[in-house]
């Protein structure tokens, strides 16, 4: 997983801008476990994100930081 990237896009309070839908047939394999891209996914909402199809992004809930 790209956690480093990720952690410090966070802690810098960054949208996080994605170059894929995050629908479930990029989110799970056909086993119906995690994709590499899921679990980032996963991450990223656990952390308080959620994400907005008007612009493709990851942003945080509330726009805490």
């Amino acid at each position: 997983m790209n956690k480093p990237f990720l952690d410090a896009a966070i802690k810098r309070g960054d949208d996080i801008a994605l170059a894929t839908r995050p629908d479930d047939r990029y989110i799970f394999k056909a086993d119906g476990s995690l994709t590499f891209f899921g679990r980032e996914i996963q991450y990223l909402e656990s952390k308080g994100f959620i994400y907005n199809p008007l612009n493709g992004t990851m942003n945080r809930v509330g726009g805490m930081k």
